[in-house]
């Protein structure tokens, strides 16, 4: 009971000269010293160009503009792709009953004419495993002009892209730089 009263009254002596030190603070000249309840001082502030640059740097629609412009890019090798020749393999096993015909082909791309496979029709009604296998190979020897097209427009929408990311940093900028002097000037 001793030591709880006294552990009681060290937290209130603590507790009031928490709250009082602020008081304590003026010295015998009436000087302030630093525990006083001045404002902290004022953090240099931005400069136009930091402000500037930093509303660049994270302003959302420049991000969807960067995004784009990546986009156009990949369009353009998606472009490049049709003049490489295409070659599609298929292999596929399917297990089937009697009743079924066998040489059934799940749809794809690729025509692949269905071989028989498999045990002899006729069992008794177990399932058996049966396989189709298919490769096959094409290119566009000629398409008058259809790719070379193709890329030209990527190239365009690339450079539109470009276009557009750099008018949106320049409104961007702007923006940053009119509500900086507009804040400066309040």
């Amino acid at each position: 009971m001793k030591y709880s009263s006294a552990i009681w009254l060290s937290c209130i002596a603590l507790l009031c000269l928490a709250i009082c030190q602020p008081c304590f603070a003026l010295t015998n000249e009436g000087r302030v010293t630093e525990y006083s309840f001045l404002p902290e001082p004022l953090k240099p502030a931005y400069t136009l160009s930091e402000a500037v640059n930093e509303a660049l740097r994270n302003f959302p629609s420049i991000r969807a503009a960067r995004f784009k412009l990546k986009a156009a890019a990949a369009e353009i090798t998606l472009a490049k792709t049709e003049y490489l020749p295409n070659l599609d393999v298929l292999a596929q096993e399917i297990f089937t009953s009697h009743n079924i015909v066998a040489g059934t082909i799940i749809p794809q791309v690729l025509d692949v004419i269905p071989i028989q496979s498999g045990s002899a029709s006729g069992n008794t009604g177990k399932g058996y495993f049966s396989s189709n296998q298919g490769i096959g190979a094409s290119w566009l020897a000629l398409d008058f002009g259809l790719r070379r097209a193709n890329v030209k427009l990527a190239h365009a929408a690339t450079t539109q892209a470009e276009q557009s990311l750099k008018l949106t940093e320049l409104d961007v900028a702007f923006q940053a730089a009119e509500t900086y002097l507009d804040m400066i000037a309040a």
